[in-house]
């Protein structure tokens, strides 16, 4: 197993390298995967070097949780009992709060086996952390196939009471290309979210020709048409509800490399960067709109009880993803 390890700051920083020229690098800050290489070229959109991405307040790489996406109001309730969420984007809940697992330490164990290598994230929630309620213990595993350009990453949270869960991840990819608007982008999906003024999912619809990306197209094709459609997204950040298939769900392609995905989770978010901020990025500088596009695997419910865990019943989901040439 081809490991570099470096310290910096409180944090460290893991670099695999299979045998096949895929190149990981993750944090224990955020059960993070801060680059991946492919054949010695970059194909995330991520900081410049360990300090930007250490004082980002950006999700780049980072697991999302304990909830994904935004909770309104902040306001949580089971059963009977009201609970009053951390609010970090203006009055709602995103991706469960200020100190959310985005800006956590996880603790890190690395292992192999004959055809993996595998970083292993884990970090224990305590009743009442950002609002919540319920002890949650979290379980990020990434699997680095040794001989094959493919990954994974495995989700899993255990808690001793009812809770909502939903983690997902926030990788931004850019697979050439100063943006990712020629990217060629499939999404086996015929249905989209709907959106209320703050970008809280309220349901579902039959997709529309602007959001179809049944046949594979440009994610600027239509990019214009979708900032009108929604001018606080100013760009894609929605929701996809993917159909059941063996195949992969969503594929993306530009200038001779592919990224495939698949994964048992009904849905997939994607966000076209569409808010760049002031950080730096590696190899291409500043941010820019449209820089980016993160691909969020994820449980889509019509209701936040319907992402309730417990006890006897854990969040268990996977994702794979397979970079090759075409």
């Amino acid at each position: 197993m081809d490991i570099k390890k470096e310290r910096f700051q409180s944090h460290t920083f893991y670099t695999l390298k299979n045998n096949c020229g895929l190149e990981m690098t993750f944090c224990n800050y955020g059960a993070s995967i801060y680059s991946i290489k492919y054949k010695g070229h970059f194909v995330t959109y991520h900081e410049d070097d360990y300090a930007e991405f250490l004082k980002s307040d950006k999700y780049g790489g980072k697991t999302l949780g304990r909830v994904a996406g935004r909770i309104k109001d902040g306001v949580l309730k089971i059963k009977n009992k009201t609970y009053h969420l951390e609010r970090n984007e203006k009055n709602n809940t995103l991706h469960g709060g200020k100190r959310n697992l985005s800006f956590r330490h996880f603790a890190t164990t690395l292992s192999e086996n004959e055809s993996t290598m595998n970083v292993v994230f884990k970090y224990t929630s305590l009743n009442g952390e950002c609002g919540f309620p319920h002890k949650v213990r979290f379980i990020v595993v990434y699997s680095i196939k040794k001989d094959e350009n493919c990954f994974s990453i495995h989700y899993h949270a255990m808690t001793d009471g009812l809770t909502p869960i939903s983690m997902a991840p926030h990788i931004y990819w850019r697979l050439k290309g100063k943006d990712v608007l020629n990217h060629n982008l499939m999404i086996n999906a015929g249905e989209v979210t709907t959106l209320n003024k703050d970008l809280i999912i309220v349901g579902k619809e039959k997709v529309r020709k602007i959001y179809d990306f049944r046949k594979a197209k440009k994610i600027g094709d239509d990019i214009k048409e979708v900032a009108k459609d929604n001018p606080r997204a100013n760009g894609y950040d929605c929701g996809f509800i993917l159909n059941e298939t063996d195949k992969s769900q969503i594929v993306l392609k530009n200038d001779g490399i592919k990224l495939s995905i698949k994964t048992d989770m009904n849905a997939a978010i994607v966000f076209t960067n569409c808010y760049p901020s002031n950080r730096k990025m590696k190899e291409y500088g500043k941010d820019v709109i449209y820089g980016g596009v993160a691909i969020e695997p994820q449980m889509y419910a019509p209701h936040l009880e319907d992402k309730f865990i417990d006890s006897k019943h854990p969040f268990d989901h996977y994702i794979s993803f397979h970079l090759e040439d075409y």
